[in-house]
């Protein structure tokens, strides 16, 4: 009384189901791109913005600005700044 099964033969191997498909989301490429390109877009602003806050701060560029703001004043005036 070692198995119940031991006269029957050995059952055959079935074969494993075939792997189910996975449907990618509709519209899912261009939202890849759209997403990469916004990505893309607030990166470089974000960039943008970091070179600008230290440009302004700088010592050449306010030597710079006030320059130019004296030219045109001279300018606006008609004297020699």
């Amino acid at each position: 009384m070692a198995s119940r099964n031991y006269n029957y033969p050995p059952k055959e191997p079935r074969e494993p189901h075939p792997p189910i498909p996975i449907r990618p989301a509709p519209g899912g490429r261009w939202q890849r791109i759209l997403s990469l390109i916004a990505a893309t877009f607030m990166l470089l602003s974000l960039v943008l913005v970091v070179a600008a806050f230290f440009i302004v701060r700088s010592a050449r560029f306010h030597d710079y600005v006030l320059r130019t703001v004296n030219t045109q004043a001279s300018a606006a005036l008609n004297t020699l700044g």
